[in-house]
């Protein structure tokens, strides 16, 4: 089934007081998120239920979501969004292909992280991992292909690095 992911930003909250000071209770406060409009609303597939992601005003992602499978995978989705292009170039140096983006300038880099063994590395952390650990791995690298499926649909503008620097390419799975 097809649920939204919906965006909204913080602009220029006011903070609360946190608690009481002569009672120590929390103090209630009408909650700006119930006022704010979304920024964008995505349809997203395979979530259980609707999910939304908070930005505040630091541009910093709070997600929320009705299950925690869920919330791997828009967490994934928003720092997709967000973080695509650093993520891609860590992929690419820690797998040796670094120069498929930089050209044969950086070869040597390829050839040391190839020597590092650091596919070795990740593999053998995978193969630790429990049946959650994988199943939220998996969630959160679905999040971001399920990104970089929309920039490639037209549904979404690629990463502006991107638009400058290279051709979109999806890791395939939680290893990359």
């Amino acid at each position: 089934m097809v649920h939204p992911l919906i965006l909204l930003a913080l602009h220029g909250c006011k903070k609360a007081e946190p608690t009481d000071t002569d009672t120590d209770v929390p103090v209630v406060v009408d909650s700006p998120l119930l006022d704010l409009p979304a920024d964008a609303t995505y349809p997203m597939p395979g979530l259980a239920g609707p999910a939304t992601v908070v930005y505040t005003e630091y541009g910093i992602p709070h997600v929320y979501a009705t299950n925690e499978a869920d919330a791997y995978r828009v967490q994934g989705f928003a720092v997709g969004k967000d973080r695509y292009f650093a993520l891609d170039l860590v992929r690419r140096l820690s797998t040796g292909r670094i120069s498929s983006l930089l050209g044969d300038a950086a070869l040597s880099i390829d050839l040391e992280s190839r020597s590092l063994g650091m596919t070795h590395v990740t593999d053998l952390l995978l193969e630790n991992l429990t049946p959650q650990q994988r199943t939220n791995f998996q969630a959160y690298a679905d999040g971001i292909n399920d990104y970089m499926a929309a920039v490639e649909r037209g549904d979404l503008p690629p990463p502006s690095e991107f638009t400058l620097a290279a051709p979109l390419g999806g890791a395939a799975s939680a290893q990359e």
